[in-house]
């Protein structure tokens, strides 16, 4: 994927992979303006169920941009399959930044629709190893 052409977009590094693509670092050659490309598998491009959810994913995108989320410039189609072109947000992954310093359970802010299956959570943690908790 790196190192090819879809539309006028130049890949040129792999940022991540996801269930039904890869998301790579690209150019616009137009606009000469880096962006994220959300590319869906090529196996995926003719199963109509996996391209309605890259659609409803592009249109969650677009709807009111809100804080922590890339902003959608579009989707398009090349040959042999679709992609979301996408802000380009620079930094580390939540993956990267839990690694690096995970911050405990009690500083996290919890909002109202995740309370109770965070005591869920608490009460299997503790009946897992009441001596480690």
């Amino acid at each position: 994927m790196v190192g090819r052409t879809r539309n006028h977009f130049r890949m040129f590094g792999k940022l991540g992979a996801r269930s039904m693509g890869a998301v790579c670092r690209a150019r616009g050659q137009k606009l000469m303006r880096d962006v994220g490309i959300n590319v869906l598998l090529e196996g995926f491009a003719n199963e109509e169920d996996r391209i309605a959810r890259f659609q409803r994913e592009a249109d969650l995108l677009a709807s009111p941009n809100r804080t922590n989320i890339a902003a959608i410039y579009g989707m398009e189609e090349s040959t042999r399959t679709n992609f979301l072109i996408l802000e380009l947000v620079e930094g580390v992954t939540l993956a990267d930044r839990i690694n690096v310093d995970p911050a405990p359970v009690e500083d996290v802010e919890i909002g109202p629709s995740c309370g109770g299956r965070m005591k869920i959570l608490r009460a299997i943690a503790v009946s897992a190893d009441p001596f480690d908790f």
